[in-house]
């Protein structure tokens, strides 16, 4: 029995908000030949409990079919959603969770697949001329596959797609926002344009990328295969470690005319890189004919070390790419005489030195003179200069209080009377000569700086406590704590 049917010739509506419809056959069943809306954006559904070829959601008849799902979970046995023989508009919505497969009837049909939405099935489109958009600003993943539709499109500005299964395009597969990512294998033509990108360590068909597109293959470092012709007219970004870098394998032909190379190399400074690592085989073409076109341009992140491209590299017309010492020396980045001086002297250990390794694979000016900085050892010699200057803290302590505890300074020089006091009472001076306690606060702060040496900044503060008393007339003896 189904938890709840619909049946009628006309039009027909069905809205849930809560709850749970739970069907031995069906969760819910619509048969019309009218146009039919359901909504259902909280509560579950749930078919199939006591039959096998139990659905959760179920369409008959003939007419047309819209129907959203948002927050909510639909559950089948033999499947999820199961469309009718008319036009079915399905969108799975954030929030959306689908247990089972999803098909779609044999009308004419089209399906929204939203990030924040989760299908555990396949989704079949079964008959019909049937389209797919894959949407949202977040990150989505479907890792089932993608069966008998004509075409698809990512529009995801903001928003990241991953495909794990397979998927067959008849018309193709169009990038127009956001990233999609292919590690399983997509049948059919892939076109990214302006603004999106391609990643992923999957199959591909014939790939195009437009002016403004990009294509970053693999995840990480990683392949990504091209079965048909390869056009880059956009940027190709390549991730490389001292061991591996991104590459594109292209069963046809290779155009990159005016395409940009963006090169990131993962770490950006790392003692483990050698310049004579690789050559890299950025682009594997299998196919007899040569690569056409040059990159237009090529971005790095490097200071000291430039691109070395082969167009006929490989096995004669691969891409290959190296890297080889420029000839900016090291201190000609520094400003300071301390910079220029570390600097000389790692260039001079020249390759293979760790030190050499990691300045020659530094991108940021900024951060290169800062390392010089780190290694010169100018703070050394700051804080010593720092530590001594605050001895004096303690020392003036100790002053003071022996000029108070003789009522002055010790001077022994004679003033001639400027003038006399008035008659009258005066105060007193303290007694000095018996036993006395004390405390004084301490504190000082400083700041020690020059054009393009490291700034010093220094404070101190803290209680000096002490007790003293005289001795033998002309001494006094005491002692001293502080915090």
């Amino acid at each position: 029995m189904h938890a709840v049917a619909l049946q009628t010739t006309g039009a027909a509506s069905f809205k849930q908000t809560a709850g749970a419809l739970n069907g031995g056959t069906h969760g819910l069943s619509v048969v019309t030949s009218g146009d039919t809306t359901v909504s259902i954006s909280g509560g579950s559904v749930t078919g199939g409990l006591s039959s096998a070829n139990g659905i959760g959601v179920r369409f008959g008849g003939s007419g047309k079919t819209q129907m959203s799902v948002a927050n909510a979970s639909i559950t089948g046995a033999a499947a999820a959603i199961q469309g009718g023989t008319g036009s079915f508009d399905l969108s799975l919505l954030q929030g959306s969770i689908i247990s089972g497969d999803v098909k779609l009837g044999s009308g004419n049909s089209s399906l929204k697949l939203e990030t924040g939405a989760s299908v555990e099935g396949n989704i079949d489109a079964e008959a019909g001329t049937n389209t797919l958009l894959l949407t949202g600003s977040g990150s989505g993943s479907f890792q089932g596959n993608f069966l008998n539709f004509a075409s698809a499109q990512v529009d995801a500005a903001g928003g990241k797609w991953v495909l794990g299964g397979d998927a067959t395009f008849v018309d193709g597969m169009e990038v127009v926002g956001g990233s999609l990512a292919v590690n399983g294998n997509l049948t059919g033509n892939v076109t990214v344009r302006t603004g999106a990108r391609l990643g992923g360590t999957g199959t591909v068909g014939a790939t195009t990328i437009d002016t403004g597109g990009v294509h970053a293959p693999g995840n990480s470092i990683g392949t990504q295969t091209v079965a048909g012709n390869y056009a880059n007219h956009g940027a190709l970004q390549i991730e490389a470690t001292p061991e591996a870098a991104d590459q594109v394998k292209v069963s046809g032909t290779v155009d990159i005319a005016g395409a940009t190379l963006d090169l990131l190399m993962s770490p950006n400074a790392a003692s483990s890189w050698n310049i004579s690592n690789g050559p890299f085989v950025i682009i594997d073409n299998d196919n007899t004919d040569a690569v056409a076109g040059v990159f237009g341009a090529v971005n790095r992140n490097l200071l000291f070390l430039d691109e070395k491209l082969d167009y006929a590299g490989g096995d004669g017309n691969d891409v290959t790419l190296e890297l080889v010492r420029n000839d900016i020396g090291f201190a000609e980045v520094g400003i300071t005489p301390n910079q220029r001086a570390v600097a000389g002297a790692i260039d001079g250990a020249g390759p293979g030195n760790p030190l050499w390794s990691a300045i020659a694979l530094q991108g940021d000016a900024e951060a290169t003179r800062a390392a010089f900085d780190q290694l010169s050892g100018e703070i050394h010699a700051s804080a010593k200069t720092a530590l001594v200057d605050d001895t004096r803290l303690v020392l003036d302590v100790i002053n003071e209080r022996l000029r108070a505890a003789f009522s002055g300074t010790g001077a022994t020089a004679s003033l001639p009377v400027m003038a006399f006091a008035e008659d009258g009472p005066e105060l007193a001076p303290a007694t000095t000569d018996r036993f006395a306690a004390w405390s004084t606060a301490i504190g000082s702060w400083g700041r020690g700086e020059a054009d393009g040496i490291a700034t010093l900044k220094r404070s101190a503060g803290g209680v000096v406590v002490g007790v003293d008393g005289s001795a033998f007339e002309a001494w006094r003896v005491g002692a001293i704590a502080g915090y």
